[in-house]
């Protein structure tokens, strides 16, 4: 699925950002929620639980990815239900996930899985 996040949307994202990406997630508290059919990863999404002013308690998703010949087939369904559990033990107040403006699909997803659109996420490379 690493190959999957090497999209027009991830310019010059490989294997060596990841794995430094990795690096400095993990020890903040980034974890990963996987799906498989058998051995094969088929669906994956990052999470960290963290506490905001605007928001309270959240556990914010990143990179929610099913695989292509997945998509339709209630991966993704499970996956948020197993978040909404997660976020309810954990106390969360609100689960957050950007998504970028030009991915409809994903969009109409979140919409039917109780998402809403609160703000905007502004962001300067720097």
């Amino acid at each position: 699925l690493v190959r999957e996040l090497n999209l027009p949307l991830n310019p010059g994202f490989n294997r060596k950002r990841f794995d430094a990406l990795l690096k400095d997630m993990i020890p903040r508290g980034y974890r990963c929620l996987g799906a498989f059919d058998g051995e094969a990863l088929i669906a994956v999404c990052g999470f960290t639980i963290t506490s905001r002013f605007w928001c309270g308690r959240q556990l914010d998703l990143d990179n929610f990815i099913v695989t292509d010949a997945y998509r339709g087939k209630k991966i993704g369904e499970r996956m948020l239900k197993w978040f909404d559990r997660l976020a309810k033990r954990e106390a969360c107040d609100v689960i957050v996930l950007d998504s970028y403006a030009m991915s409809h699909a994903a969009h109409r997803f979140y919409f039917r899985a109780g998402f809403i659109i609160k703000g905007y996420h502004f962001y300067k490379e720097v």
